[in-house]
């Protein structure tokens, strides 16, 4: 058996206590910034979205005018491995603060809106939303014309 005595004021172990406290909190803030939905310049990225006003609004939020109803709805299955053309999508949505990664093999709606507002492109562009349980996990503005673009939520106008 082994014993250790400390002689300890009772100022040096409320310090302590406190140190320790304020480090506890200190981590518990940090691992909650952490978990904490990513925001964008304008409009959150992560939203919840119960119904067609939600989407349209948070396609708003970021700085698009959209048709009123989505122009298509179509469910679509996130592989369980990723190819190139996956990779390369999940990469831009990493940047926007989404990850697909963690939603290999389920079963998502994507959304399809027209953009209304796209600068010196009247018609041909569309704001997809992919949803998964009324949360938005990944959404990209894109042209459908043969040589069109794919770009994330943030609107160039902001």
């Amino acid at each position: 058996m082994f014993i250790v005595s400390v002689k300890m004021s009772k100022k040096k172990l409320l310090a302590i206590v406190t140190a320790g406290i304020l480090l506890v909190t200190g981590v518990l803030f940090t691992l909650g910034k952490m978990a904490a939905p990513a925001e964008a310049a304008s409009g959150s990225v992560s939203q919840v979205v119960k119904n067609n006003a939600d989407m349209v609004s948070y396609l708003e939020s970021f700085g698009w005018e959209v048709s009123p109803e989505p122009c298509e709805i179509v469910e679509v299955s996130i592989p369980g491995e990723f190819n190139d053309v996956y990779e390369n999508y999940n990469t831009l949505q990493k940047t926007q603060g989404f990850d697909l990664t963690e939603y290999k093999g389920e079963d998502v709606k994507r959304f399809t809106f027209e953009v209304l507002n796209y600068p010196e492109q009247p018609e041909y562009v569309r704001a997809n939303l992919l949803v998964f349980e009324d949360q938005v996990i990944a959404g990209d503005v894109s042209s459908i014309k043969s040589d069109g673009f794919m770009q994330g939520l943030q609107s160039i106008h902001n």
